[in-house]
């Protein structure tokens, strides 16, 4: 912590240097034209003070005059109020009645002569510990750069694809497959037939009779439909963290996913897209990288500590993309499915971006609309660049919309439980 003391009493300057040195590193000046000088130019050198101490009586540039001009510095600076300096005003008893007035033009505390260390030391000890926790904070930043490195330097142990996702997708690119191949595939997985089975019993895709069989399941739900339920409950194991706090934001993410990829369907569908099952698994999986980071996390994280999650989201937000694209390219999905994960936040939309960007996009931006999101936004879905070069009109995408959710509450019960 830095702090600048700043009093023309030379004894007083001393004494309050001498009670905070064993807190901060201390500066010390001897009037209010020099504090702002010196406060100036360790902002320009990016190495502002934590906290500055002025006393309200000096001559020339008083104490108050000198809170104005430090004021007005970081307002030309555009410093949010988390950013500024603390100030403290230093004042004699029969000066009190000027705090208020200090308080009013920006001060965040006072400290009164003759100095009672005690009462000193512990306002300082609650900026050091204010600076502590802004420190923490950045140490998600610090964390997620070294797993970006790590990551550049191929040193981040990719997950591995579920081998019956795999093997679902060797069936399905197989020309002569039948449907009864594809239920002995899966039949292989006793966990995943199990859910299966549940999710073509559940109102989603009940019918008259109750199944009990894969084979039966898979005639109910369809050979892409059966693709695409068995690649969902699947990739749900990736969205798992021992650390209780990633572990919700894993849910989140989880949710959001799911609720994309009802929507890439649905949009895909509305648009004109023939393979509405592509676009299923392109929604499931575009935000494969944010998994993956925080999994990541999740093993260098003490299970004890929480992290700034407001601070974790937006990094989350800034560098996922390449880490899903590679993901997916690493997993031998088609350039396209990368393409996805890597342009699916909008950047640089024209009416040359591919449909399965175009998609997605709505659909991630849909998913958010409804809720299902990390962070809360307020979207107009019609006025998303995405939606107009798709040509889908409002009245369609809020169609669009109830069907999706519609079909979430139903399948947040299907997949809680798996």
């Amino acid at each position: 912590m830095k702090v600048l003391v700043v009093d023309d009493d030379a004894l007083s300057r001393k004494m309050l240097e001498k009670i905070i040195s064993t807190l901060a590193e201390v500066t010390s000046v001897d009037s209010g034209v020099s504090a702002v000088l010196t406060f100036s130019q360790a902002l320009e050198k990016s190495t502002p003070f934590d906290v500055i101490t002025l006393d309200i009586t000096m001559p020339g540039l008083d104490g108050m005059g000198a809170l104005q001009e430090i004021r007005k510095i970081e307002k030309t600076k555009n410093l949010s109020k988390d950013k500024q300096t603390k100030i403290i005003m230093v004042t004699a008893h029969s000066e009190k009645h000027m705090v208020l007035s200090c308080i009013k033009m920006g001060c965040d505390d006072y400290i009164a002569k003759p100095f009672d260390k005690d009462i000193v030391l512990n306002k300082f000890k609650g900026f050091a510990a204010a600076k502590s926790s802004e420190k923490s904070g950045s140490d998600v930043e610090q964390k997620v750069q070294q797993i970006v490195r790590r990551f550049k330097e191929g040193k981040i142990s990719l997950p591995v694809l579920p081998r019956i996702v795999q093997d679902v997708q060797a069936i399905i690119k197989e020309p002569h497959s039948t449907m009864d191949h594809l239920a002995q595939v899966i039949e292989k997985d006793a966990l995943i037939s199990m859910k299966l089975i549940a999710t073509a019993n559940s109102p989603v895709y009940r019918g008259a009779e109750k199944i009990q069989s894969i084979s039966t399941a898979v005639q109910r739900l369809g050979y892409k439909e059966t693709q695409s339920i068995v690649s969902a409950i699947a990739n749900k194991g990736l969205y798992i963290a021992k650390h209780k706090q990633f572990g919700k934001l894993m849910e989140k993410l989880w949710y959001h996913s799911l609720a994309s990829a009802y929507g890439g369907r649905a949009i895909a569908q509305k648009s004109g897209y023939g393979d509405v099952e592509k676009a299923f698994f392109m929604g499931l999986v575009h935000d494969i990288g944010k998994a993956l980071i925080i999994k990541a996390l999740d093993e260098i994280t003490p299970t004890n500590k929480e992290v700034d999650e407001t601070e974790l989201i937006a990094i989350l937000q800034d560098v996922h993309t390449r880490f899903g694209a590679v993901l997916l390219k690493h997993w031998g999905f088609a350039d396209e499915f990368s393409q996805v994960a890597l342009l699916h936040e909008g950047q640089d939309i024209s009416d040359k971006t591919p449909k399965e960007i175009l998609m997605i996009n709505l659909a991630s931006n849909l998913a958010r609309r409804i809720g299902y999101s990390l962070f809360d936004m307020e979207i107009d879905l019609a006025s998303i660049t995405s939606a107009r070069f798709l040509r889908l009109n409002p009245g369609l995408l809020s169609t669009i919309t109830e069907n999706v959710k519609q079909q979430l509450s139903e399948a947040r019960d299907t997949f809680q439980d798996f």
